[in-house]
């Protein structure tokens, strides 16, 4: 493998730490000046190091036994790729916060209060808030004194109107206990904006698919959030790596009766064990369920089927919330990598006017910048990477 460039880092930087439900992703800015990027990421049942230095890409599978620990080896990481960025010049850290609360729909400095708050919303979002809070235990040891800001992943859909950020319930209910579609992937969804901006390319009307582990789609005119898939919780809307996605809530009862559990464990196996990996069997890994529909397996092939349906559902959905559609964004780990899935969820939206170039897809597989797969006509079907 090829070493990094040696530059050295003397000016104070900023630590961007996103603790995804499966993924750990770290950056390093100069004031907006991109410095490298760290992706670790479950693959073959070991961690996957991805790591970004300008124009030189690595990727390694490291021994690391739990991804959750992986902050403790960033900077080892960093040494060994010869990037030459100091733990003591880190002046700032970011981090990224999922958390359903109107409180947490805004940017918030991490102190004692806010961390209060986070805990007690612990419940509601269990996968990201404690990944979350765990990943706070380990930044805050390792960079003692630094300020840690925490950045909404909700922030973008706050501009959302209130026919699709309200649920029907009771307003004084609503009201009292802050229930409403607080939407996330906000992060990542603002960073295809910022990008489709930046490249003279984000029409009127834009569908943005977040597919990843977390799945989500957003309707975005005009650069803002008008309407998404996941609402209070990361829970709602498509089918999920291991969350089962929206169910009726009577459902989950008649479930929770019969296995006779408790609320914990019925949310617990909702996010945790539902999803591609309930319906397959097999796995939560998208790669591994589509390698095992390859090879017939009736449930990987079902599984698969739902997945695609759910998605075309919500984009079929958020078309309509914006009254048409100008343009299809394809994002997140398996948006960027997976050209078949991309296939799949296009084959049954031509009626939209969607038409993709086979070709152009084919050959499309993490993409660094914005790039365009349609074929003809007057709607732009883009896979956009997704820098949270």
């Amino acid at each position: 493998m090829d070493k990094l460039d040696k530059t050295e880092q003397l000016s104070k930087l900023i630590l961007v730490v996103n603790p995804g439900s499966s993924s750990r992703k770290y950056a390093v800015y100069d004031g907006e000046k991109f410095i490298v990027d760290v992706h670790f990421e479950i693959a073959q049942n070991k961690i996957l190091c991805t790591i970004n230095h300008g124009s030189s890409f690595n990727q390694a599978l490291i021994h690391i036994e739990d991804i959750s620990s992986v902050a403790e080896q960033l900077f080892e990481v960093l040494k060994y790729y010869k990037v030459a960025v100091k733990k003591d010049s880190i002046s700032k850290i970011a981090v990224r916060v999922v958390a359903p609360s109107s409180y947490f729909q805004n940017h918030r400095v991490l102190d004692k209060a806010a961390l209060n708050r986070l805990k007690e919303l612990e419940g509601s979002a269990e996968l990201h808030i404690g990944a979350t809070l765990k990943e706070i235990k380990i930044i805050s040891k390792l960079f003692p004194g630094v300020k840690l800001v925490g950045i909404s992943d909700s922030a973008f859909h706050a501009t959302m109107p209130d026919y699709t950020s309200q649920y029907g319930i009771e307003s004084k209910y609503a009201s009292k206990l802050d229930i409403k579609r607080f939407g996330y992937h906000g992060i990542s969804v603002s960073s295809v904006v910022n990008q489709l901006k930046t490249n003279k390319k984000l029409a009127e009307r834009v569908v943005i698919c977040h597919l990843g582990s977390g799945v989500s789609v957003t309707a975005v005119k005009r650069g803002k959030s008008v309407d998404t898939t996941m609402g209070y919780s990361p829970l709602e809307g498509v089918i999920m790596a291991t969350r089962s996605g929206s169910i009726d809530p009577i459902a989950v009862q008649a479930l929770k009766k019969d296995l006779a559990v408790s609320e914990t464990e019925i949310e617990d196996i909702l996010n945790s064990h539902s999803g591609l990996l309930g319906l397959s069997q097999v796995s939560a890994d998208l790669r591994d369920v589509l390698a095992e529909r390859r090879a017939g397996n009736d449930k990987a092939t079902l599984a698969v089927k739902m997945y695609v349906h759910r998605i075309q559902q919500a984009v079929a959905a958020m078309t309509a919330s914006l009254g048409g559609i100008d343009c299809l964004v394809f994002t997140g780990i398996v948006g960027e990598r997976s050209s078949e899935i991309r296939t799949m969820v296009i084959s049954k939206l031509m009626f939209l006017g969607l038409h993709m170039s086979a070709a152009e897809n084919h050959q499309v597989d993490n993409p660094k910048q914005p790039v365009d797969i349609s074929s003809s006509g007057p709607i732009s079907i883009y896979v956009v990477p997704s820098k949270e």
